[in-house]
Parts: structure tokens; sequence; C-alpha cells
């Protein structure tokens, strides 16, 4: 089962300031989802074997240059999974960086590791 992630800071960001905030907003969604009992908690302890964390910071090239953390987590080992957005968003919210973004949207959806794989 896998989940696709996503926090989008609602702010636009200059290549001189990019590096910094990335670095801050990396950090969140790490320490969120390197975090064995915070996971344990967002997949209410379902039995797992392992679980594959890709991420990465962008900024969006559409009509703004926004700041955005993308996730993949994977979990091998188990075929019904759930992830909960509502935990997972307190704890975005609970991060002592989260006030950096007031307008910050989190997405998640859960996607074919097939998908993912390629």
């Amino acid at each position: 089962m896998s989940f696709y992630l996503a926090l989008h800071t609602g702010t636009d960001y200059t290549s001189e300031s990019y590096d910094e905030a990335a670095g801050v907003l990396l950090n969140l969604m790490c320490s969120i989802l390197s975090d064995k009992e915070k996971l344990a908690s967002l997949t209410s302890g379902a039995v797992y074997s392992t679980a594959k964390i890709e991420i990465e910071a962008s900024l969006q090239d559409e009509d703004t240059r926004e700041l955005i953390v993308k996730a993949v987590v994977d979990f091998e080992g188990s075929d019904k999974l759930k992830f909960d957005k509502s935990k997972f968003t307190k704890m975005v919210r609970g991060h002592a960086d989260y006030e950096r973004w007031p307008q910050m949207k989190i997405f998640k959806k859960a996607v074919d590791p097939l998908v993912v794989a390629a």
C-alpha cells in the first residue's frame, strides 16, 4: 500500500530564499515520517514489513513559485493499511515550524504501488 503526501506552503520563494525554507520544510516532513512511533500512530499500528519513504522539495512552476514538499510512503507486507490524514495534519500543525506557513495545505491520497515504482 502506498500513499502520496504533500505540503503546499502557499508562499512564493525566490532562488535566494528557497534553500533555507526547503530545508526547514523537509525537516518538518522527515521529523514525522522517520519517527517509528509517529508512523505507527498514523497507520493505527498496522503490521507491515518495511516502509520506504521518498521525500522531495520543489518550487511549483505554474503561476507561482510556491514551495512544496512531496512524499511517497510505500508500506510493504500489508495489503490493507490506512493512513490517518487527520493525525498527520495534527502532527504537521503541531510542529514548531508550521507557523511559518499559515496558508499551508496538506494533501494525502492512496496511490498504486506499481505506479510509484515506475
